[in-house]
Formats: structure tokens, C-alpha cells, sequence
């Protein structure tokens, strides 16, 4: 979890550079600020591929971070979830399907216990 603003983000790198198909899955609450991302697909920690939700614009993105520094990027995404608002304090439920040459992701609302 990380929770400043303003510093590189926090990273953990996981699996095979080889892997093209899979499924990543996790749990996301942004508690302050506007973001919170999913890296995968990563070859190093300027290479990689990050999925993004916004709380501010209400938005999912997808960005590939490329070589020479950090803030090299593409953006390949900019959409608002279909029936979601993205909200602080909330938990979604996400399920990232990486293959070859696209991204399915599915955003869920999950009910706090």
C-alpha cells in the first residue's frame, strides 16, 4: 500500500518476462489522493504496463511505461467503467486479463463487511 504523494511509486515485480497470457486479480481502495494501479506485463521498472483507476476524472486507463526514464509513457486507454463510479473509500474487485496484443479488464463494486 502506499499512501504519498509526490514520491516514485512503489513497486513489486512478480512472474515470468516470458508470460503473455494470464489473469491478475486484486482487491483496490483509494483512501486519499486520485489513483491507484495494477503494473503487469513488467520487463524492468522503467518497461511495464500499468492499469489504472482515477478517482477524479471517474476513469479506467491503461499505460505502457517505456525506456528512457519513468515518466516515458503511452497511453492505450481512457474510458469510464461501464455502470461504476469510482469512488474514495471504496472496494472494487479487479480482474486484469493481459493477452497478446489486448487488455480485458473487469472493475467490480465490492460491498464493505
Amino acid at each position: 500500500m502506499q499512501s504519498q504523494r509526490g514520491v516514485p511509486a512503489v513497486r513489486t515485480f512478480v512472474g515470468d518476462v516470458n508470460w503473455t497470457d494470464y489473469t491478475v486479480e486484486t482487491k483496490i481502495e483509494i483512501t486519499e489522493n486520485s489513483y491507484a494501479g495494477l503494473i503487469f506485463r513488467a520487463q524492468s521498472d522503467l518497461e511495464y504496463h500499468v492499469f489504472y483507476i482515477n478517482v477524479n476524472e471517474n476513469v479506467c486507463e491503461w499505460w505502457h511505461h517505456t525506456k528512457p526514464n519513468p515518466d516515458s509513457r503511452v497511453n492505450h486507454f481512457k474510458q469510464p467503467p461501464a455502470k461504476v463510479k469510482i469512488e474514495l473509500n471504496k472496494q472494487y474487485h479487479s480482474r486484469l486479463l493481459p493477452m497478446e496484443s489486448t487488455l480485458n479488464f473487469i472493475l467490480m463494486i465490492l460491498n464493505k463487511r
